[in-house]
Formats: structure tokens, sequence, C-alpha cells
């Protein structure tokens, strides 16, 4: 899929432009079948990935409400199912902030989910 999302509107020299169905031919001769429904299907739908983080984001905002915001990553992962770096990926990507590789002082308040 990613080589049609690459290459679907490229150009060549003479002005034609790349589409679909001939990447998609040309990906059938070299045995790599793809149906053009598939591809579209693929396109349109989100990733589980991405469906799992809006569950996740539910259930650590209502963990946040509970502890007002007093929350570590591993007290959070106590309660869940799920795997401590989903947590830490996605309070990361809410929160907008770059991973840490420092040991702070403890004298920086992180910002909280509910401050925004």
């Amino acid at each position: 899929m990613s080589v049609i999302e690459a290459h679907a509107d490229r150009r060549t020299d003479a002005g034609l432009r790349w589409g679909v169905e001939p990447i998609r031919r040309v990906l059938t001769e070299h045995g790599t079948p793809i149906a053009p429904s598939t591809y579209y299907d693929a396109r349109g739908r989100t990733s589980a990935r991405a469906d799992r983080d809006e569950e996740l984001r539910a259930e650590i905002w209502i963990y946040a409400e509970a502890s007002d915001c007093a929350w570590q990553c591993r007290s959070r992962y106590r309660g869940s199912r799920d795997a401590n770096s989903d947590h830490d990926r996605y309070q990361n990507a809410d929160e907008g902030n770059q991973p840490n590789t420092d040991i702070g002082d403890g004298s920086v308040r992180t910002r909280c989910i509910l401050d925004s």
C-alpha cells in the first residue's frame, strides 16, 4: 500500500501521471496482486493501533480524573491490560512531549492532560 501511496501522483518526463491502476497492474505482473477495492478500503480506514489509541485515551482520561493527575506510568499500567509502552506512547503524543532521557530532580511538574 505504501508503494502505491508514494508513487500514485508521480509524473514522468513526458507528463504522464502514474495512477493507482497502472501501479497495481505492474505489481500484479510481478507477483503481488492487489485488488483496487482492497487498496481503497485500506486507505479509507484507520489502523488497529489508531483505534486502540482512542480507547486508551478514554481509559487514561478516567484514571487521570480519579487521581487528580498524580499518576505515573507504573501505577497507570497496573490497572490496565495493555503494554506499558502503549500508555507511554499515547501520553507523550497527547501532551506533545518528546521522549525524556534525563532523570529530573522533581522540581518541575509535568503538564496534566486535564490542564488543557
